[in-house]
C-alpha cells in the first residue's frame, strides 16, 4: 500500500526565462515535440500578465486537497505514536510516567498530533516553489517572457530543464 499525501497532478514545476516571446514560443514547440509535454503542462508568462497565478498554479484545487488530506494523515499518524509511546512509558517508563498515565496519555497524543499537524504544514507550504514563483514574477516585472513547465516526477523535470536550459537566460525548477 502507497501512502500519497499530494494530491497534485503535477507536484514539479520548471521556469525557463527568456528576453523575446519569439525565444518563448521555439522553447514551447520544442517542449511539446521533444520533451512531450502536453499544451496544459506548458504555459507562457508575458510581462505583466494578468493571468499570472493561475498559469505558475494551475492546480489550486489539488493544493488544497493536499492541504486537507496532509493534515488529516499527518495527525492521525502523530496521535497514533503519541498513543503507542505514551502506552509503552505508562506500562515500562520511569516511576513518573507510570504513576500517571492518563497524563502521559494526554501530553504524548496532544504532542504527537501537533508535530504530526507541523509536519503537515511545512510539506503543504511547498517553500521550493517559492524560488520559480518569484524569479517568474522578476521576469514578468522586466519584461521578459517565462515558460512554466509543470511536471509529474522528476524524469519530467529534468527533460524540461535541459531542453529549456539551451536558450533560456535562466533556469528555476522545484525539487
Amino acid at each position: 500500500m502507497v501512502l500519497t499525501v499530494n494530491d497534485e497532478k503535477h507536484p514539479g514545476k520548471v521556469a525557463g526565462v527568456f528576453e523575446q516571446e519569439s525565444s518563448a514560443q521555439a522553447a514551447i514547440t520544442l517542449l511539446k515535440t521533444k520533451g512531450d509535454f502536453t499544451a496544459e503542462e506548458v504555459a507562457l508568462v508575458v510581462p505583466k500578465d494578468e493571468r499570472f497565478a493561475q498559469k505558475v498554479e494551475p492546480d489550486y484545487k489539488g493544493i488544497g486537497r493536499t492541504l486537507i488530506t496532509s493534515h488529516l494523515r499527518f495527525g492521525a499518524v502523530g496521535l497514533a505514536l503519541g498513543l503507542i509511546v505514551a502506552a509503552i512509558l505508562s506500562q515500562y517508563g520511569p516511576a513518573l510516567t507510570t504513576s500517571s498515565p492518563v497524563m502521559v496519555f494526554i501530553a504524548l497524543a496532544m504532542g504527537g498530533t501537533f508535530l504530526g499537524l507541523m509536519l503537515a504544514g511545512l510539506m503543504t507550504l511547498r517553500p521550493d516553489h517559492d524560488g520559480v514563483i518569484n524569479k517568474t514574477r522578476q521576469a514578468t516585472n522586466n519584461h521578459q517572457w517565462t515558460v512554466i513547465v509543470q511536471t509529474k516526477n522528476d524524469d519530467q523535470n529534468k527533460r524540461a530543464r535541459e531542453l529549456l536550459g539551451s536558450a533560456a537566460l535562466s533556469v528555476s525548477d522545484t525539487f
